[in-house]
């Protein structure tokens, strides 16, 4: 497997932020397994506009007491040595996501958020990576620790990485991903790096 460049979910994978998501949609009334995003673009006008600003609210409330992943800075900080080109793709609003990097002390990280392309599971984010790069979809890994990564990498035809951690391990969702770290150090291994 050749890999040439890393796109990378934002929270939960590179940071944890503990937004309550299961409060969100207890909240909002939103059923389990339908999408948080995708039921509140359902709504009519007015519901729409107030259940995103709940959900904005709880983003912000999460990004500011977002913290690093252990072993996330030092694998940015791989990536960047070897000149790697890595991205986040994130659900998040932008403001959420750049508050939340700001805990991983790293800047002028790419970053697409929900505001600049169809939510994951939609590939168009990622593959407009994969154009800007110049770099095959298959030559770049996605890693993530959710269904919605892995739905994207296989929807953009890239490898996908699931990050579960030991203390969180997902068989399901790790027998649907094409590699699975337990730290995010070992994607370095993955590309042969270290």
């Amino acid at each position: 497997m050749v890999i040439r460049a890393v796109i990378f979910d934002l929270d939960g994978t590179l940071v944890e932020t503990n937004v309550d998501f299961a409060l969100v949609r207890d909240h909002l009334g939103i059923p389990q397994g339908v999408g948080i995003l995708e039921h509140i673009a359902a709504l009519p006008e007015r519901d729409r506009v107030q259940a995103q600003a709940e959900v904005r609210r709880q983003e912000l409330a999460g990004a500011h007491a977002a913290v690093s992943m252990p072993g996330a800075a030092s694998l940015l900080a791989g990536l960047d040595a070897a000149d790697v080109p890595y991205a986040v793709v994130t659900r998040n609003t932008r403001e959420a996501a750049l508050l939340s990097l700001e805990a991983l002390g790293v800047q002028g990280v790419r970053l697409l958020a929900r505001e600049d392309c169809t939510p994951k599971p939609d590939p168009k984010g990622p593959l407009l990576l994969a154009t800007e790069w110049g770099t095959a979809p298959s030559e770049i890994l996605f890693v993530g620790d959710f269904i919605w990564d892995l739905l994207t990498a296989e929807a953009a035809g890239m490898p996908s990485c699931l990050f579960a951690p030991p203390f969180q391990p997902r068989p399901e969702l790790e027998a649907r991903a094409d590699h699975v770290v337990r730290e995010l150090g070992e994607v370095l291994s993955l590309l042969n790096l270290t």
